[in-house]
């Protein structure tokens, strides 16, 4: 799929970044000290907010979960080792797959694990492949969001299939001046033209559940700040000092309340009245490993040139025990809902 040059600045920035962040002993402690995984992701879902994730999608043995915007696995290798699902892995920034595909390998999950370099809006699976989706602040990272809620839409299972997801929104209702400071601290592609209960309603979905996690978000944001500028020789090192810049200004607004964040829980709705769904046509996919259950566990479309490729499974790298990691003072977490 053609995309513009934002969108594949913004993909080339994650796929940096995955690497930064995994290469950096102090950054993954601060990942787990503020979100309670050490994966390199760059989503604010915690440890604790899987537990409603867990509740939310029903996960389970034999379940068949995509995980879309994967990034490096967190949360959903997390998902499949605590509960016994299947998971799918998709993403476009191949270095977070490529770190995926070892964190797969050093937790024993290759058996239950593909992983699909692949763009969400134009999935590369047949018609109801799926019993459960998940992403993270993902929507809010793309152009296309009505494609991807329509994609994943054609894949999910029409009987009993659901889908969780959490995005940062611009709050309604804004003044001209407070609208563009939202803006301006949100993720790159924060902006929707229709708000997303519309947008899901219009795409096929019914929302069965909708939390409000703002509170949380500000937590989570400001409590990783304040580990940030405790390192900040390393975060600036690692990740530069205009992102330090760029997080101090999105406290504002998360504060204010002009930036939310909220997780929805959504089945699909049946009716035939939705253009057909964007498919891939030049997606790579990647087995976690080379097990051979892995490899028959998702049925994908016509495949292409290239596709079912397996990676040579590596030693994964594993963070050293002795860290220089100076922790910012322990902020109260807002109770998970």
């Amino acid at each position: 799929m053609a995309r513009s040059p934002n969108e594949q600045a913004l993909i080339d920035r994650f796929s940096n970044t995955y690497k930064q962040l995994t290469s950096s002993e102090i950054m993954m402690q601060i990942e787990l000290a503020v979100c309670g995984c050490s994966y390199g992701c760059t989503s604010w879902t915690t440890k604790a907010e899987t537990l409603d994730i867990l509740r939310l999608l029903d996960l389970g043995s034999g379940v068949r979960l995509l995980d879309i915007g994967s990034g490096t696995g967190w949360a959903g290798l997390y998902l499949a080792q605590e509960t016994g699902c299947d998971v799918t892995l998709t993403d476009l920034p191949l270095d977070g797959l490529l770190i995926a595909q070892k964190r797969a390998e050093a937790d024993g999950l290759t058996a239950r694990c593909i992983i699909t370099q692949s763009d969400g809006a134009a999935l590369p699976f047949r018609d109801a492949t799926f019993d459960a989706i998940y992403h993270s602040d993902v929507l809010c990272c793309l152009v296309d969001k009505r494609g991807v809620l329509e994609s994943c839409r054609r894949v999910i299972n029409p009987d009993g299939g659901r889908m969780a997801f959490s995005v940062i929104m611009i709050a309604p209702g804004l003044s001209d001046a407070d609208y563009a400071i939202a803006a301006a601290g949100g993720p790159t592609f924060i902006e929707t033209g229709t708000p997303y209960p519309e947008l899901l309603e219009q795409t096929g979905w019914e929302i069965t559940d909708h939390i409000d996690q703002t509170a949380d978000y500000f937590d989570t944001f400001r409590n990783m700040y304040e580990h940030e500028l405790a390192n900040k020789d390393e975060m600036i090192r690692v990740r530069g000092a205009a992102l330090l810049d760029q997080h101090n200004a999105t406290l504002v607004p998360i504060e204010r309340g002009l930036l939310r964040r909220e997780l929805f829980r959504v089945a699909s709705i049946f009716f035939t009245t939705l253009s057909p769904p964007k498919r891939c046509s030049s997606c790579l996919a990647i087995e976690a490993g080379s097990s051979p259950a892995a490899s028959s566990s998702i049925n994908t479309e016509a495949q292409p040139s290239g596709a079912g490729t397996s990676l040579r499974p590596s030693s994964p790298s594993r963070i050293p025990s002795s860290s220089s990691l100076r922790l910012a003072p322990a902020l109260p977490m807002a109770p998970t809902r």
